[in-house]
């Protein structure tokens, strides 16, 4: 697929997304039609659906800043290579008429070949996250997963949760949650093995009945990578990862992980799916720990002098 930069409504910045796959066309507006329906601040917004190409792609808001899996690859300097080569042709914007969506509003398309992408920071060994901000990104998180699962008439689940997939924003103080392809409305008869194999919880890999707990093991690995810039069984193939996830197995955490955090991961990953806390829960507990540090706004802290020692805060929660 190829990444296309634009600019609408001549000031208003966005991405779209186009598959070399003809068949992904069905997939687009299934998409759309979810995206559409979701609002939430830490949701990145989706804007409308272009034709680009003479393929429909959905358009969201463009955030220069980039994934969560794009900074740590900065961070580890992993790419040694320019950001990827983003292009755009002129197109017509869809009204999504007999596509099961609302029409969207027909807006100026104006290409643009080169945004803004942020240098890389200084090349070495990334230091630790500070935890106040690991806090602050898993709220951000927990907080849109409990609002896509508190959904009605149905629960909506992500199923493809990991870093690629989440945004940073606001000077990289927060994370926005995108790409809803492989989003579903919660049901007996979901397709199985749906998502990236590395974030798959053991009951999708088995191919057994999967409910929302399966995104809940997916924002384990999500927090294991925001925590060690890695991606989970890095040094291991597809296959041996779902080999040793099935089998019990789990990434290794570093002996340095803080208390709450280490059992924040390991809680949501259990094996299984109903010994996993649900978002609001996780949301209670984060919560609680930036009350225990008095930081009413993420703003309000200094990120490098603060540090979170609060070990039976989440058994006490979770239990």
């Amino acid at each position: 697929s190829t990444l296309y930069y634009c600019v609408v409504n001549e000031n208003m910045p966005a991405v779209g997304r186009v598959h070399s796959d003809v068949t992904a066309t069905r997939q687009v507006w299934h998409e759309a039609a979810i995206w559409s329906q979701i609002a939430h601040s830490y949701i990145v917004k989706m804007i409308g659906v272009a034709w680009i190409d003479n393929r429909p792609c959905v358009l969201s808001d463009y955030h220069p800043e980039g994934s969560l899996y794009d900074a740590n690859c900065r961070q580890l300097r992993v790419r040694n290579n320019s950001p990827a080569e983003i292009r755009a042709t002129p197109t017509e914007i869809a009204t999504g008429e007999g596509a099961g969506i609302a029409p969207f509003s027909s807006v100026p398309f104006t290409p643009h070949t080169e945004p803004p992408f942020a240098s890389d920071p200084t090349p070495g060994r990334p230091e630790p996250r500070p935890e106040v901000l690991l806090i602050e990104w898993a709220r951000n998180v927990a907080s849109a997963m409990a609002y896509l699962h508190s959904l009605t008439p149905v629960a909506i689940l992500h199923r493809n949760l990991k870093s690629s997939n989440v945004l940073l924003s606001a000077g990289g103080t927060r994370l926005l949650i995108t790409d809803f392809a492989t989003a579903c409305p919660l049901s007996s008869d979901m397709t199985p093995a749906v998502g990236s194999v590395r974030w798959m919880a053991p009951e999708l890999l088995n191919d057994m009945v999967y409910s929302e707990h399966t995104d809940v093991y997916a924002f384990a690995m999500l927090c294991f990578e925001m925590l060690t810039y890695t991606m989970p069984f890095e040094h291991c193939t597809i296959q041996q990862a779902a080999f040793k996830v099935a089998a019990g197995e789990r990434p290794t955490l570093p002996s340095s992980t803080p208390q709450w955090i280490f059992e924040l991961i390991t809680t949501c990953w259990r094996t299984k799916p109903d010994a996993r806390p649900t978002f609001p829960q996780i949301s209670t507990m984060l919560d609680k720990m930036v009350a225990t540090l008095s930081l009413l706004t993420f703003q309000q802290c200094n990120p490098h002098n603060q540090r979170v020692q609060h070990a039976g805060l989440l058994p006490s929660i979770f239990q």
